[in-house]
């Protein structure tokens, strides 16, 4: 398993860089050319899990099928979350130290 980038530290500070959605923690291996709110087109397995969990909590499952028009709204509202506010990661459950 590779390490997580600068970039994936950042955007996941509480856990030291991983998506810890899972029973296996991911590293986030995105840059700092990616959006704010990655659903891991730049590679990013854990940034395409978190997106994976905002379509299942938001009812936008069929978002997950490639150039679906649900995708592109799901993506808008993924990246544009109800205003300027900075976007908040959602978390399944608390990050346990591995």
């Amino acid at each position: 398993m590779c390490e997580p980038t600068a970039e994936g530290l950042k955007r996941y500070p509480e856990s030291a860089g991983y998506n810890v959605d899972l029973a296996s923690p991911i590293p986030c291996v995105c840059k700092p050319a990616c959006w704010v709110r990655c659903a891991g087109e730049c590679g990013c397995q854990a940034c395409s899990v978190q997106f994976t969990t905002f379509c299942e909590a938001s009812g936008r499952l069929t978002a997950l099928v490639p150039t679906s028009q649900a995708e592109e709204e799901a993506l808008y509202a993924y990246r544009h979350p109800g205003g300027t506010e900075p976007p908040t990661i959602i978390r399944r459950r608390k990050f346990d130290g591995r």
